[in-house]
């Protein structure tokens, strides 16, 4: 495993003094990042939202620790989490062990139930109608997280099939998303949240 020249982690709390409604935590990126306020305008009054996103690929050890920080302050109901952009050159093997684990630590954190994001399509910087060669990495992740989810029983919500092909929610960047496809994304993980849970 080798890291990322900058490596970054960021926590958000949405609601943090309501304790009558349960909590849902949303685990990714800087997809994560970007679509969490959606997602927490649509949950509203029904959960609490709070983010973790990171730019650590599963199987760095810093990132167990950093969940934990995630877990610490509030009891979490509900985990809908994804990881698969960063760490492209790291090998399927190392993403799927690492995969494995992290799904399993989730699992025994605590009651929480789980929903498995897959990863969004990479595009070709300032031409999103095509994709990037590595994004042959995002598909092979996704397969291989799908058996992972699958052997343990956990759901998958297929956000990549949601987003490619839209040209239009594309930030030209290759990996980010306008205001509104931040926007599409956010709801969309609150309305497969409501339907799994709520």
């Amino acid at each position: 495993m080798k890291r990322e020249e900058i490596e970054w982690s960021q926590f958000y709390w949405f609601d943090s003094s309501r304790s009558d409604l349960k909590r849902v935590l949303l685990i990714g990126d800087s997809i994560v990042a970007g679509s969490r306020e959606f997602a927490a305008k649509k949950l509203s009054g029904k959960a609490t939202v709070a983010a973790f996103s990171t730019s650590k690929i599963v199987g760095d050890p810093a990132i167990h620790r950093e969940l934990m920080l995630a877990f610490s302050d509030y009891p979490i109901d509900f985990v809908y989490f994804n990881n698969g952009l960063h760490g492209l050159d790291c090998d399927d093997a190392f993403y799927r062990r690492g995969l494995e684990e992290f799904a399993d630590f989730l699992r025994l954190t605590g009651h929480a139930r789980l929903c498995w994001r897959n990863s969004t399509p990479i595009t070709m910087k300032d031409d999103p109608a095509k994709f990037d060669p590595r994004n042959e990495i995002v598909i092979r992740r996704n397969l291989i997280a799908a058996e992972v989810m699958a052997e343990r029983g956990i759901p998958v919500d297929d956000m990549y099939s949601l987003l490619a092909g839209r040209v239009e929610l594309s930030a030209g960047d290759g990996f980010h998303y306008t205001v509104e496809g931040s926007r599409l994304i956010g709801e969309h993980a609150a309305e497969t949240i409501s339907s799994l849970w709520l």
